[in-house]
Formats: C-alpha cells, sequence, structure tokens
C-alpha cells in the first residue's frame, strides 16, 4: 500500500473509531480509489460499506443500513479479523440475522 493510501486509511480507521461515520467514508474511499485491485482494495471497499451502513441507521434509513452491511459481508467474507466489526454492526443497525 502506497503512503497516500495508507494514510486515507489511517484517517478513515480513526473517524470510525470516532464515531464520524460519513468522514470514515470518505477517507476509506479515497483509499480504495488509490488502491490497485486485489485483497486490500476489496478489504477497504468493505469497510467504507460499513461506514456507510452506520451512516445510513443515524439517518433512520434501515433499509439502506442493512444494504449496506450486506455489501460489506460480501466484501469482507474472507477478512475474518474483521467480522467482530461486521456483527457489532449489524447488532447496532439491528438487522436480522446479525452475526
Amino acid at each position: 500500500m502506497d503512503d497516500a493510501a495508507e494514510a486515507a486509511c489511517t484517517r478513515g480507521e480513526t473517524a470510525f473509531r470516532e464515531e464520524r461515520w460519513f468522514a470514515a467514508h470518505e477517507h476509506w474511499e479515497e483509499a480504495w480509489r488509490l488502491l490497485p485491485a486485489g485483497h486490500e482494495r476489496l478489504r477497504v471497499h468493505g469497510l467504507l460499506h460499513l461506514a456507510v451502513a452506520l451512516y445510513q441507521h443515524e439517518r433512520d434509513n434501515l433499509k439502506g443500513a442493512q444494504s449496506q452491511l450486506e455489501k460489506a459481508r460480501h466484501k469482507l467474507r474472507h477478512a475474518p479479523d474483521l467480522a467482530d466489526r461486521v456483527a457489532l454492526v449489524a447488532r447496532t443497525i439491528g438487522a436480522a440475522d446479525a452475526r
């Protein structure tokens, strides 16, 4: 990962921890655009979908939140280290079949 993408990912992670979902999404989207195709790009794409799911939930858009969660689940299915984060988001938005 190049320095610009890594910096954007770090900013995304910081924003996510601070519960600034839209900002996290923006930073991770920046990183996603900079990364070549592959596992790291897919992982970042999944993270940005998690942030959007929480942003939609915050805006009381449950349908949008669940849709974004499903996209995140699909992209992060091969990232077992993020399974707890996916499950936490699912519980937060009250998604059916929260794992």
